[in-house]
């Protein structure tokens, strides 16, 4: 189960970026989850929803998906799933359950807004 004892150890684990050459460099890979938590939790327009759909793709292309998926969702808020799984579904990558978390796809919510917005895509 996934908590905040054990999230920095599953992100070394699931850490997969073959040019970090350092601890430093690990560190601002990982604090990109705290930016993508301060992103959710804006109204989403059309700048934010590009900025949140870049935020999800980097930090899938740094962490092993599967991982990076439970981390998003459970450093995000509650409040905000709705935008981390409109992306994710955008992205083709929302899985149907994260038990880790205890979230299952039929029970949050899309974000008609940035449905729109991704649209145009």
């Amino acid at each position: 189960m996934l908590n905040k004892d054990n999230f920095v150890m599953t992100a070394m684990r699931a850490y997969d970026n073959p040019s970090c050459k350092t601890l430093i460099e690990f560190e601002e890979d990982l604090a990109k989850f705290s930016h993508l938590v301060r992103l959710c939790s804006r109204d989403m327009g059309n700048i934010e929803t590009h900025l949140l759909l870049n935020y999800v793709q980097t930090l899938l292309n740094i962490f092993n998906t599967t991982d990076c998926i439970k981390m998003m969702f459970f450093r995000v808020k509650r409040v905000d799933w709705p935008k981390l799984k409109t992306i994710l579904i955008f992205l083709e990558r929302m899985p149907e359950n994260i038990p880790e978390v205890g979230i299952k796809n039929s029970d949050v919510e899309l974000c008609q807004n940035m449905i729109e917005i991704l649209r145009n895509i």
